[in-house]
């Protein structure tokens, strides 16, 4: 997923073939991220900015989307679970 710049943030992504469907899974918590990648320099303010304002969500949904269905044409929807 090197394409998107959320990469980051997503906890891992599920490719099913039967449905053409990408599932995007985020890390539900800073603590959780911090968890799997405690060598990284992300604050818990970056993280928060990044995935808690509903402005940059709602970006992230619009601009990572666009970017996989561009990238990866056996894509056809993209799912988000950012909680």
């Amino acid at each position: 997923m090197k394409v998107m710049t959320s990469r980051t943030f997503v906890k891992n992504a599920i490719y099913d073939d039967a449905t053409k469907t990408l599932l995007l899974n985020y890390f539900n918590s800073f603590s959780e991220f911090q968890t799997t990648n405690p060598d990284s320099p992300i604050s818990k303010e970056t993280y928060e900015d990044y995935l808690n304002t509903g402005n940059n969500v709602d970006k992230l949904i619009v601009q990572e989307g666009a970017r996989i269905l561009r990238t990866f044409t056996h894509v056809e929807n993209v799912s988000f679970n950012i909680e």
